[in-house]
């Protein structure tokens, strides 16, 4: 199955100095399903902000686009 996104080595600080994610690397694969789940303030809307391009973060990410 083909990657649909890639994350290597994500960080994101906010502006008070607060880690809100921390050299978070994971595959997210074309195909199945996935959900976003944590308590309060772990951190789920932050990484989708980061994923895309809202706020800046250290790392990378990449998104691959399928055609069909």
């Amino acid at each position: 199955m083909p990657k649909a996104i890639e994350i290597e080595n994500f960080s994101y600080i906010y502006s008070v100095g607060t880690a809100a994610l921390t050299y978070i690397s994971l595959s997210i694969y074309h195909g199945p399903r996935l959900a976003l789940i944590g308590p309060n303030c772990a951190g789920k809307s932050t990484l989708l902000l980061v994923m895309s391009c809202f706020l800046p973060c250290t790392g990378y990410v990449l998104i691959f686009c399928f055609l069909f």
